[in-house]
């Protein structure tokens, strides 16, 4: 099982699924003086749809360190959008990176990384950040390319969030517990279990 948490953010998403003056119109503001307590929210609320949901929205780049290679790859996050590169410590102790024609990914909600067909993995220094994977997830660089169940998801969060200020924001392993029922329901058909 790969531990989302061993992420690292490369690029972070350049605008959030949701602006601004969408969201006041959803909170049915017509005002701007707290615009930005309602961009904070925006973005509390993305990334715990993302975590319930186990998706970037918008194009994200991403770093996954594995301490070697497995027989198969499993990227954690979806929807792939490409392999930006793997690189590996070899046993002397460089870095190098892997010739893509030695790898296949298999697409899907769980994206694959697999030896191309007669090809063995690179030995590598036993050290736990053996293998770097660079990958970019998300729906796309826009807001319009996000799908609107998960943007209707995004702006009920923000609006809850919004709503409910005071409250304890408990994020960790289980976000769901930071979402109204509803929004939780929507995002159903979106999730998809780590492994």
């Amino acid at each position: 099982m790969i531990d989302i948490d061993a992420l690292t953010v490369i690029t972070p998403p350049a605008i959030e699924p949701v602006d601004v003056v969408e969201m006041r119109e959803y909170l049915r503001q017509s005002h701007s003086e707290e615009d930005q307590e309602i961009l904070r929210m925006i973005a509390a609320a993305r990334a715990t749809v993302e975590e319930v949901v186990t998706r970037r929205l918008i194009n994200t780049v991403l770093a996954l360190p594995l301490a070697g290679f497995p027989t198969l790859i499993y990227l954690p996050l979806a929807p792939l959008v490409s392999v930006g590169s793997i690189s590996y410590v070899d046993t002397d102790g460089a870095t190098q990176t892997l010739d893509p024609s030695q790898y296949t990914i298999r697409l899907g909600d769980r994206a694959i990384i697999d030896r191309a067909y007669g090809v063995s993995w690179p030995a590598t220094r036993s050290i736990p950040e053996a293998v770097t994977v660079t990958f970019t997830v998300g729906y796309g660089t826009t807001a319009i390319s996000v799908p609107q169940g998960l943007r209707i998801a995004v702006k009920q969060a923000a609006a809850y969030l919004f709503e409910h200020r005071e409250a304890e924001y408990r994020g960790g392993r289980d976000a769901s517990r930071d979402l109204p029922h509803g929004t939780l329901r929507l995002l159903r058909r979106y999730r998809w279990s780590n492994y």
